[in-house]
């Protein structure tokens, strides 16, 4: 048991029993003694059903009293739960579950026909094993001790919905989980008194293991930028949230509806915004709503890395309007960033590959929680990962440099970067001089042509407006680092990711202009 990261809510539950560790946005509730016990009883269920350490189950749980119980019953197990992203396409899902190989599936009903319907797909999962309900109280009886990990074993496989291609199964062992929890912790100073808003369902394993009551929310996992604005502030309200981590589409959301209404949330501490760009107005209008917002660096492979609060981006976003780039803030206790010549192949460590202050590349990552392998994808693994044995760095596939002080300026994907005749262009700093102009609702900077003769050309979300067309290219030509730009096109819709309605398919969009 000693580093099987369900030990941490063994720790909670002993000393806090009564206090309430889950709550339902219906108002049912379980405390962490109730939470320990479930948890104890889902490890009997799945082991009575064949479950085994070692085995890969995909797990199939909404959010809800039995997310947390079914996740840490198999790590009491030591099976390795395999979680795929709802907010994927499900031609990715499938792809997913084919690459996992589980061997055995547990989930909520549909799932189980979803594994009969599919057979093909799911032929190597021989056990369907059906989540039971959480009855608080009623199995106080269980006792399954946690099986015996090592800091290396793989806790958990997680497939997010990556930016390009079918996403990749990242391998979490135990030790990434405990330096996570410990880091994110420490870094946000969370109390023991908090009040966890879960708004994505993994968060709910840290609540857990802080041994902080988490607030569950009625919303589709799937689609979190439809998550209603007004539910979100009653549950702030009614239960005197403080602190809260998820999409920007989410706070976009929540912060139209307060600031719409007048509404107030005094006991929210913090909210970090993560998984997508921040843009400079929504930090402004949150900082009404938090006492601070944060918005952390970093990866499902190398998470958190940096983090930067919003009194920092205040100070920052001037350079960011004048096409320098995001500042997400300095690394992290124990984190190392290295800026990477570009390359496409894989690479063998040295450090004389370190780029100087301000020279822009590839940003690669080491640290104790950064993971180390792909499950099932050897050349993944030699592409994203440089590593001998003793460290591991992970190649994040974003463009970004680091400043005279050491913090990291983001500049976009590498796979978004524009190669025209007069060099190399990236994307993300030019958009951040348009984004946020009277008429400019959202805008993509992207590469039409062939490669090596691309140009950089602006589209902005809206119907056409010659008038804003001369403006936003008076801009252009007034801004050094964009006076390249010479067309302006609008679209009324942008290809967008489905999970954070946020992320703009730059590659999708440059290719709908070429037709």
């Amino acid at each position: 048991m000693a580093h099987n990261v369900s030990r941490h809510l063994t720790r909670a539950a002993r000393a806090t029993p009564e206090k309430t560790a889950v709550i339902l946005a219906s108002g049912k509730s379980i405390s962490f003694q109730q939470l320990e016990a479930e948890c104890d009883r889902m490890a009997h269920h799945f082991y009575r059903a064949g479950i085994r350490r070692g085995m890969r189950v995909a797990l199939f749980v909404k959010p809800g009293l039995e997310f947390v119980p079914a996740v840490f019953g198999c790590f009491r197990v030591g099976a390795v739960p395999v979680f795929i992203d709802p907010g994927m396409k499900f031609k990715n899902i499938l792809a997913c579950i084919r690459k996992a190989r589980p061997a055995a599936v547990i989930g909520v009903w549909p799932a189980l026909l979803l594994a009969r319907l599919f057979r093909k797909t799911f032929s190597t999962a021989k056990l369907l094993v059906r989540v039971p309900s959480v009855t608080p109280g009623e199995h106080l009886h269980y006792k399954h001790y946690p099986e015996t990990t090592e800091p290396g074993d793989t806790a958990a496989i997680l497939f997010t919905s990556g930016s390009t291609g079918v996403p990749k199964g990242v391998v979490y062992p135990h030790a990434a989980f405990d330096h996570q929890q410990r880091l994110l912790r420490s870094t946000y100073a969370i109390g023991e008194n908090e009040v966890d808003l879960v708004v994505f369902p993994l968060f709910a394993l840290f609540s857990a293991a802080w041994g902080v009551t988490a607030v569950i929310p009625k919303m589709n996992p799937a689609r979190p930028a439809k998550t209603s604005g007004k539910h979100l502030a009653k549950l702030i309200r009614l239960y005197g949230v403080s602190h809260t981590a998820g999409s920007p589409a989410i706070w976009k959301n929540l912060s139209d509806y307060c600031a719409g209404r007048s509404v107030a949330l005094p006991s929210l501490n913090r909210i970090l915004m993560a998984g997508a760009q921040v843009p400079e107005k929504l930090v402004t209008r949150c900082r009404d709503l938090a006492r601070t917002v944060h918005t952390p660096y970093g990866a499902t492979e190398a998470l958190p890395l940096t983090t930067i609060s919003d009194e920092e981006l205040a100070a920052a976003y001037p350079l960011t309007r004048k096409g320098a780039g995001t500042c997400v803030g300095k690394p992290l206790e124990g984190v190392d960033i290295a800026i990477l010549p570009f390359a496409d192949e894989p690479l063998v460590w040295r450090e004389s590959l370190r780029q100087p202050a301000y020279q822009k590349g590839e940003i690669a990552v080491r640290a104790e929680w950064v993971t180390q392998s792909y499950f099932g994808d050897e050349a993944a693994t030699a592409k994203a990962k440089i590593g001998n044995g003793e460290s591991w760095w992970h190649r994040m596939g974003d463009v970004g440099y680091l400043d005279a002080e050491g913090a990291l300026w983001f500049c976009g994907r590498k796979d978004h970067r524009i190669f025209s005749e007069n060099g190399t262009v990236y994307p993300d700093p030019l958009e951040a001089i348009f984004e946020g102009q009277p008429g400019v609702p959202k805008c993509a900077v992207v590469g039409v042509g062939k490669i090596g003769q691309q140009k950089p050309v602006l589209v902005v979300q809206r119907s056409a407006s010659p008038s804003l067309k001369a403006d936003l290219l008076r801009l252009a030509k007034q801004t050094p680092v964009a006076s390249h730009i010479e067309q302006i096109y609008f679209e009324k819709s942008f290809p967008l990711d489905v999970r954070h309605n946020i992320k703009i398919d730059r590659i999708a969009l440059a290719r709908r202009l070429s037709e």
